[in-house]
């Protein structure tokens, strides 16, 4: 699994690529759509009354995933770098202390991508639907599949492997 690479690269790597592959991406398919899921409420929401759910759902998750990855960037990958460089227990401590404040925080995006999957019929927009709203379903698709990727990524690979360093 292409996973596996990642379980002994120095943890500033690992941060790294999150960053790049996750944040970073996840950060542009956000601000992309936003402006789609606003765009189709507008000009299909009399037709299609669960637009408005989609729209409050989306931006939930927006909000979500800007806090996670402002929380990530700021308090805990900072410790964890400094603890590679320094691999030192009180850094360990820190970062792990971190993490669990962090997961002792987690908020519902999960559960509010499969409320937004489930009332998107699977991301599948309807047949009187445009291009545009063909579209935003795709991309919502491809961020819930993303965003379950990023996490399952950082909890298996990076905070795992720190709290199993304390054992």
């Amino acid at each position: 699994m292409e996973r596996d690479i990642w379980l002994n690269k120095p943890y500033g790597e690992v941060i790294d690529y999150i960053m790049k592959n996750y944040h970073k991406y996840i950060s542009n398919q956000l601000k992309d759509l936003s402006k789609l899921t606003t765009t189709i409420m507008r000009v299909h929401g009399l037709d299609h009354e669960e637009l408005f759910e989609v729209h409050r759902l989306f931006h939930t998750i927006q909000i979500n995933m800007v806090q996670h990855a402002i929380r990530q960037e700021t308090r805990i990958f900072p410790v964890i770098k400094r603890y590679s460089i320094r691999p030192i227990e009180e850094l360990l401590d820190k970062a792990i202390k971190e993490i669990k404040d962090y997961q002792g925080k987690e908020d519902n995006t999960v559960e509010l991508l499969n409320k937004l999957e489930a009332i998107t019929n699977n991301y599948t927009a309807p047949q009187d639907g445009c291009v545009t709203y063909d579209r935003t379903y795709e991309l919502l698709k491809e961020l819930h599949e993303n965003i379950i990727s990023h996490l399952e990524f950082e909890d298996e690979i990076l905070f795992k492997r720190l709290l199993e360093e304390k054992k």
